[in-house]
């Protein structure tokens, strides 16, 4: 699955540079600049910045193939390199392992948190777990790892597979893919839940269950890929539909009123339909206007994956309106697209892990119609060789500040920065 798990060989002892590391610079043009190279992995799903402009990332393999995460320091001076370490190894159990989520999210306070598909304590099996990570006092010194919660199965979630957001009073959000008390091939179809925090220093996190997906429900089965935050507590994501057999639906999650009673769950599109059947849909981008973009992984007229918009319903308890924003698989165009990232004025800016002048994948941008009733303009901004620059881009994040970061799922996986 293209641009959602990047799966590699990788790590194993923390080390400064372990790979190629390669000096940083300041494009004052667009420009791809690659950052690390890693010999032999690379970062798996979405990475995150700090303040410092550190960068960081889940891994997966290692010597026992339970997976990592991984800092990349930027250069203390202009012109040197970028600095790479092992902040944390997973396994053995009761640990968890294979952290192959979309991503990491920091607190307040500068701990990561993040998931693992698998490991944990549950006497059922390798259920995966939610992990913290809190920062040394003395930079240099290790990280402390931290599994708040571990995955049990039954009515309870399995295998988790989207990123973590926090919501109000430090409640943590996810999805699992499997778990929940439904059937779905014996593994249950998959939840969305909540981490409540520790109401007293030393007590534990406490979970509850927002959702149970259902097998033959309208919803479809099997949750992953990015979980956004809307106004109001509100949750998006979209499914796989597994018990479909392609497709999907972006699904809403939405808080009791004043907090009492229960969350309620509604279809807001189908990722599968005439025209428009993804094999495997990907995440979301939520704009300012409330609109959710996405991107699909097949498909569209030219079966090379498409982009839609979900518009909100102008007045409450309207249907959201989907429409097919672009379609790719034109010569010389990406394929394969991943999950986009919102820039200024509304302009996109994704990765598709295929396609492009050398078929290695591309990063394009999709500009926003200028007019009423104008359409969306992509363009592509540039191919992969497969050299030195990687292939096979996956999701990309931006600084704020007009840069691009992502990594590639080559045979060694790199981090790069593009500056549009």
């Amino acid at each position: 699955m293209y641009g959602t798990r990047m799966l590699a060989t990788i790590l194993s002892t923390a080390a400064a540079c372990t790979g190629t590391c390669l000096a940083q610079e300041q494009p004052s043009a667009s420009k791809l600049t690659t950052l690390f190279t890693f010999a032999g992995l690379a970062p798996t799903g979405e990475m995150v910045h700090d303040a410092t402009g550190a960068i960081y990332g889940a891994a997966v393999g290692g010597e026992d193939e339970s997976g990592a995460v991984v800092e990349m320091a930027p250069p203390t001076a202009r012109g040197g390199e970028w600095a790479e370490s092992v902040i944390h190894s997973f396994g053995p159990l009761p640990d968890g392992s294979d952290p192959s989520s979309t991503g990491l999210v920091f607190d307040n306070s500068g701990r990561l948190y993040g998931t693992t598909f698998s490991g944990g304590n549950s006497a059922f099996g390798n259920l995966g777990t939610v992990f913290q990570l809190t920062p040394p006092a003395v930079a240099g010194t290790p990280w402390t790892e931290t599994v708040i919660y571990n995955f049990a199965g039954g009515t309870d979630g399995a295998n988790p597979m989207s990123q973590l957001v926090f919501g109000k009073n430090g409640s943590l959000y996810g999805t699992t893919f499997n778990g929940g008390g439904t059937v779905c091939q014996g593994e249950g179809c998959g939840t969305v839940f909540a981490l409540e925090p520790p109401t007293a220093e030393g007590a534990g996190w406490t979970e509850k269950i927002l959702y149970a997906f259902a097998e033959s429900g309208y919803d479809g089965p099997g949750p992953y890929g990015t979980l956004l935050l809307g106004k109001n507590d509100v949750l998006y994501g979209i499914t796989e539909g597994r018990e479909t057999g392609g497709g999907g639906y972006v699904f809403q999650v939405t808080p009791p009123q004043e907090g009492v009673g229960e969350w309620t769950e509604a279809v807001l599109g189908e990722v599968y339909y005439s025209g428009f059947t993804p094999d495997h849909p990907v995440g979301l981008v939520l704009g300012k206007d409330g609109s959710l973009y996405g991107a699909t992984t097949a498909d569209g007229d030219m079966a090379s994956g498409s982009l839609f918009v979900l518009t909100p319903p102008t007045s409450s308890g309207g249907a959201w309106t989907q429409t097919v924003l672009y379609s790719f698989g034109a010569a010389g165009d990406g394929s394969f697209p991943s999950a986009l990232v919102l820039g200024t004025n509304g302009t996109l800016y994704g990765t598709t892990a295929g396609g492009g002048a050398n078929g290695f994948g591309t990063i394009y941008r999709m500009a926003p119609p200028i007019g009423a009733g104008g359409s969306w303009d992509e363009s592509v901004l540039y191919s992969f060789t497969g050299g030195s620059d990687g292939a096979n881009p996956a999701d990309l994040i931006t600084d704020g500040k007009g840069a691009l970061y992502g990594s590639t799922n080559s045979v060694e996986g790199t981090v790069f920065q593009f500056v549009p």
